[in-house]
């Protein structure tokens, strides 16, 4: 694959049932089959679904098999327990796979309870950014790199629930200096940084946003120059489509370059993928931006 396509390999979470599209599970799972079954089915990466209603969609999806990034209950529930044996159980008896779970805690000490899901389930760990330090630090304690992550958050439905840049960078340059990975939610609909509307209600509110081109590209030059946090809140904030070069070799902004094989390994270990209730979003912004072929979502 060349360097762009590394970028956007399996890149988006689709999560059609969280706010603002808040989706019934009939609609999120038939625009889920169209989208596995469309020329961009490659950015296409997990499904999230609540583990509480992963029988339901299975129920309902009709389209070929899908990994599935699972909602349990907090790390620090009393269910959680329960939650790992149901996991495994439907691991066990179905063609999709949970392959991921994504979870919260109010309590750091009980990151290491993720330890004792599946060998084969990534966990990723919703990290409070006003404590991005005391949680990346525990997780890398683990020593389980390929197994457990740290999760942000880089926006929401309300302007308040966007993080500055800055603490989105402190997280990406903490992580990769602790030698763990993260995956990001909320808010990435659009590839650069910009004002759009919050939701899908007329008359709604606007914000700046963050693109998601912003935070995978800074997250590769994170990991191929050592990026500091002021340099990766630069490009968070000020990386824009038309300034990058896109070639068979590289992708470039400014004077910085990063190639295929870092690109790859970016993705496969340190900047894993984003959640976004919207495919077609992404998917249409980057075609407008022709950086990706026209019909977006044809079938084929």
């Amino acid at each position: 694959m060349k360097p762009f396509q590394y970028l956007l390999s399996e890149l988006v979470d689709y999560a059609g049932l969280f706010p603002p599209a808040s989706l019934d599970m009939a609609t999120m799972a038939k625009n889920l089959a169209g989208y596995a079954q469309s020329n961009n089915s490659w950015v296409l990466g997990r499904v999230v679904v609540p583990l509480g209603r992963v029988s339901e969609f299975t129920d309902t999806y009709a389209g070929p098999s899908v990994r599935i990034s699972a909602l349990p209950p907090a790390l620090d529930a009393a269910e959680f327990p329960q939650a790992v044996q149901a996991i495994a159980a439907f691991n066990k008896n179905h063609d999709h796979k949970i392959d991921a779970v994504e979870v919260r805690t109010s309590d750091v000490n009980a990151i290491a309870i993720a330890t004792s899901l599946p060998e084969d389930v990534r966990c990723f760990v919703e990290t409070p950014l006003d404590q991005t330090q005391t949680f990346v630090d525990v997780i890398a304690d683990l020593k389980m790199p390929e197994r457990v992550f740290a999760k942000v958050r880089t926006g929401g439905v309300k302007p308040e629930l966007i993080p500055d840049a800055s603490l989105v960078a402190e997280l990406i340059v903490a992580c990769h200096k602790a030698g763990i990975g993260f995956k990001a939610t909320a808010g990435l609909h659009h590839p650069c940084r910009a004002v759009y509307p919050l939701t899908y209600e007329a008359g709604c509110e606007s914000a700046q946003m963050h693109g998601f081109l912003n935070v995978f590209l800074a997250s590769c030059f994170v990991q191929e120059l050592n990026w500091n946090i002021d340099q990766t809140t630069v490009c968070l904030n000020e990386l824009q489509a038309a300034d990058l070069t896109v070639s068979d070799q590289s992708v470039k902004w400014r004077d910085y370059e990063v190639g295929a094989e870092r690109i790859a390994k970016t993705r496969n270990t340190f900047a894993i993928s984003f959640g976004s209730c919207s495919f077609t979003e992404p998917i249409e912004d980057l075609t407008n931006l022709s950086l990706l072929p026209e019909n977006p979502n044809a079938a084929h």
